[in-house]
């Protein structure tokens, strides 16, 4: 019996070690400002289906959305199709590279 708890242990041993190599190294550095969020409050979860079903009861909110979207992605449409030269691609390129 001794001889399995010594199996059982070093196991044990084994799996903290390779756990420990998997370090979330891929992960961004932490937000000192996240420290001083307010904690979110915890609801029941039947408070929460409640709510859930109070929304979908009322009626839609803008009725032109659903046309300002189709709007929207026929002018992304437009756009995706606009061909440009190599001058505009670079700057707009440079655009992008400023704001991220």
């Amino acid at each position: 019996m001794t001889q399995r708890v010594r199996g059982a242990a070093a196991i044990g041993l084994m799996l903290a070690l390779l756990g420990g190599c998997f370090a979330p190294a891929h992960l961004p550095p932490e937000d000192r400002t996240a420290r001083d969020l307010p904690t979110p409050t915890l609801l029941p979860l039947s408070q929460v289906i409640a709510g859930m079903q109070a929304q979908a009861d009322r009626p839609h909110p803008e009725p032109g959305l659903e046309a300002r979207a189709a709007a929207l992605n026929a002018r992304a449409a437009r756009l995706r199709a606009m061909r440009f030269d190599a001058d505009d691609r670079a700057a707009m390129e440079a655009m992008q590279a400023r704001h991220r």
